[in-house]
């Protein structure tokens, strides 16, 4: 997941045998406008690093940011709830 001042962009990374990134494999999957993006909720209560993602049209996704993005991820967005806390 690649979050930008604009958009949130699914990425696929396509890796060597020894594990080294090869960039001029990447391509976005997916991508959604970050203005549709209506709040995130922190399902820790579920993985640690679990969010979901909800949109203004009602839809929402889950997504799983590995342990070095969690709190950048989570800070990106102003909306931000906590496991017990409802939908909006």
């Amino acid at each position: 997941m690649l979050v930008t001042t604009r958009q949130l962009l699914l990425v696929h990374v396509q890796k060597a045998y020894f594990g080294r990134r090869v960039g001029r494999h990447a391509a976005v999957g997916w991508s959604a406008d970050r203005r549709e993006t209506a709040w995130v909720r922190n399902r820790r209560d579920v993985k640690p690093g679990s969010y979901e993602v909800g949109f203004v049209d009602g839809s929402w996704a889950t997504v799983f940011i590995g342990a070095q993005g969690w709190t950048r991820f989570e800070r990106a967005f102003s909306h931000r709830l906590g496991p017990a806390d409802p939908i909006p």
